[in-house]
């Protein structure tokens, strides 16, 4: 502790314990999700506040806001690991619990900073001291507030997720702690005034997850070749094997998943790429398994029927991930069986089905 004695008293203290923590998730997807924070009129602030260890007693305060508020601060996030990345944080103001409601208030001439009064809560947007003397006490002197809070702009949720990116960094938590200094004016008993200033600590937290799928390849479209089978009623019957790669970061799962239908016969089949458009004559119903690649073996997709058998909701099927977590490989049988072959005509039969994949966060 220093401190200086003079007609101006300045009071240099720091205090580390009870910081004001903000917390979100990171993902792909859907950017920078906050899990604790609030969004204020002027900006965010963490949703837990700072308990600070000391505040001197007083009479009267004119309390601040962030030194140097309005530049970006670059924080650094680090993980168990020692991975590290800067993301830009910018203070703005701070925001503070009176320990009771004011019994007056008066205005400073010729300050930039503007404190704004609601009850007991006292919000200070810009640099340095505010414009406001906040008068608490007649007699004796009491603890100008309980809880303290930073408040910043809002957070650039692309920037963030760029720089993490770019660090290519491990899924996990990464933390860091921002130092805020503030400064306050206050009124003892004494009637002199004083100066006092605080450096606030932030705690900043991230759950970083970059699930995401970055390149999806396969090596043929299924193209099936006829058999035909049981003489004198011929029936016609095909199938083919596709293999599709899936590539990115899957180290918390890969859904595969289907979607619906968009026929109105409520199955999935193919139909004779020169069909009259009454739709009569006979389509060929295919089926679809998953017979590698698959949690659990072979599984259905689509029966022989041509219904479905999972979709894309609830009723998703689990894939095989590589032990580095960064591919699965499926392989696809596709085809159809037991078509009377005096139902169709000569030509081409065209279908299609959509398969859907996740990565899990």
């Amino acid at each position: 502790m220093k401190i200086i004695v003079s007609l101006l008293l300045l009071c240099m203290f720091t205090s580390y314990a009870f910081a004001s923590e903000m917390r979100g998730r990171l993902r792909v997807d859907d950017g920078f999700q906050p899990i604790s924070l609030e969004t204020l009129k002027d900006g965010i602030a963490p949703a837990i506040w700072d308990t600070p260890a000391f505040f001197p007693a007083v009479n009267s305060i004119i309390l601040g806001g962030p030194v140097k508020a309005g530049e970006v601060k670059q924080l650094q996030l680090s993980n168990r690991g020692g991975d590290r990345v800067n993301i830009p944080i910018t203070p703005i103001g701070m925001q503070f619990m009176l320990s009771a409601d004011p019994i007056g208030v008066s205005s400073v001439s010729g300050i930039s900073a503007t404190t704004t009064l609601a009850g007991n809560m006292a919000t200070v947007i810009g640099n340095g001291a505010g414009d406001k003397v906040i008068h608490l006490s007649d007699d004796v002197g009491i603890t100008p507030a309980t809880h303290v809070r930073p408040i910043l702009t809002s957070i650039d949720s692309e920037e963030m997720l760029k720089r993490f990116q770019e660090k290519n960094l491990r899924k996990g938590k990464y933390s860091g702690e921002l130092s805020i200094e503030v400064p306050y004016d206050y009124y003892a008993t004494d009637g002199i005034k004083k100066r006092y200033v605080q450096v606030l600590k932030m705690r900043f937290v991230v759950d970083y997850n970059p699930a995401s799928i970055v390149l999806v390849q396969i090596d043929k479209q299924p193209v099936i070749n006829p058999n035909y089978y049981d003489y004198p009623d011929v029936k016609v019957g095909g199938e083919t094997n596709v293999n599709v790669s899936v590539r990115g970061d899957l180290a918390s799962g890969l859904k595969l998943g289907l979607r619906h239908s968009s026929s109105a016969k409520g199955y999935y089949s193919m139909q004779h790429t020169l069909n009259d458009t009454t739709g009569s004559e006979k389509d060929i119903p295919y089926f679809v398994n998953c017979v590698s690649g698959c949690l659990g073996g072979n599984k259905s997709i689509i029966n022989v029927q041509g219904i479905a058998q999972i979709n894309n909701g609830s009723e998703r099927l689990d894939t095989v991930i590589s032990s580095d977590g960064e591919s699965a490989d499926i392989r696809l049988n596709v085809g159809f069986r037991d078509i009377p072959l005096d139902e169709l005509k000569a030509g081409e039969y065209q279908g299609s089905f959509t398969l859907v994949f996740e990565a899990m966060l």
